[in-house]
């Protein structure tokens, strides 16, 4: 298709006053978006005209320029919508969050220093936190009580995590993922024939401490992550190899104890990096081994 008049990833400068930037809702949020209309493609076999393709990009600092909704609007006329990051660098383009407002709460003598519900509340607010990002315990008898996100033994929710019980769900467009902690990784898409899913790689220890031994630790570790190889997944279209993925655990240095930020890297085909950073992260990683293992009383 020959593309019309614009270029895609250098929109004009846009502020309020001078031009109302369209949105879309994608994911019950509002996203402004740049259009770019593509003319005179292959004839439509219905109407005889060429096909036309409308793409729409929006703000996504994870983005990787890749098409994450296609749909036919009307006969022979298209819609694409691409998330990328050089769109934001443009901040009339990024998505408007909602403002959060921190709650401080002190415990009464010889109370305890959390209410009981207190971890409840935290499953609830990471289920909304930002990055689309939500955890979804893999079973309903995990009930936690509290949570202390300051200690290594931080309550229920971080050990069902590090029990790989209490699992990370994220991303968006047609592929999420799913992380359980020292079990597997996996990429899965629903639709009205059910979920397809796509397991990137599973846990071994072994295989992880003879993974990490070749590397060089420094590179593979340190105050503020660590490394873990999860190996032999599906078997790669491309490669005619099993899928493995290296996930960086994080320490989030700023937000709340409740803000989990997960997203999925692929750098080369089939081989992946799955970055989870979160403050609850921070106590652990000062606990690991030589092996970038947690160690935990």
């Amino acid at each position: 298709m020959k593309k019309k008049e614009v270029t895609p990833l250098e929109p004009p400068p846009a502020t309020a006053e001078e031009e109302k930037i369209p949105t879309m809702i994608i994911e019950e949020k509002q996203h402004p978006y740049y259009a770019v209309d593509y003319v005179d493609g292959t004839p439509c076999d219905l109407g005889g005209d060429g096909r036309r393709t409308r793409v729409l990009y929006v703000c996504y600092e994870h983005g990787r320029n890749e098409i994450v909704l296609f749909r036919e609007t009307s006969t022979c006329e298209y819609e694409a919508v691409v998330e990328t990051p050089y769109l934001c660098q443009n901040s009339a383009y990024r998505i408007k969050e909602d403002p959060v407002h921190n709650i401080e709460c002190r415990s009464l003598d010889n109370s305890p220093a959390f209410p009981r519900l207190y971890g409840e509340h935290v499953a609830a607010e990471m289920a909304d936190a930002g990055d689309d990002v939500t955890a979804q315990p893999d079973t309903s008898e995990a009930s936690p009580s509290h949570v202390e996100p300051a200690r290594p033994d931080a309550g229920p929710i971080v050990r069902q995590f590090l029990e790989g019980t209490y699992c990370l769900r994220g991303g968006r467009g047609w592929w999420k993922y799913e992380f359980c902690y020292q079990r597997y990784v996996k990429q899965y898409h629903a639709d009205r024939n059910g979920q397809t899913d796509v397991f990137l790689g599973y846990w071994n220890e072994q295989t992880h401490l003879d993974w990490f031994r070749q590397k060089e630790k420094r590179k593979r570790m340190s105050d503020k992550h660590v490394m873990h190889y999860y190996s032999k997944g599906d078997k790669c279209d491309l490669t005619k190899r099993p899928r493995d993925v290296q996930v960086k655990l994080r320490c989030a240095r700023e937000g709340s104890a409740s803000q989990v930020t997960v997203y999925l890297e692929e750098p080369s085909p089939c081989q992946y990096v799955l970055t989870v950073e979160t403050m609850l992260l921070c106590s652990l990683i000062e606990t690991v081994d030589q092996d970038g293992l947690f160690v935990l009383e």
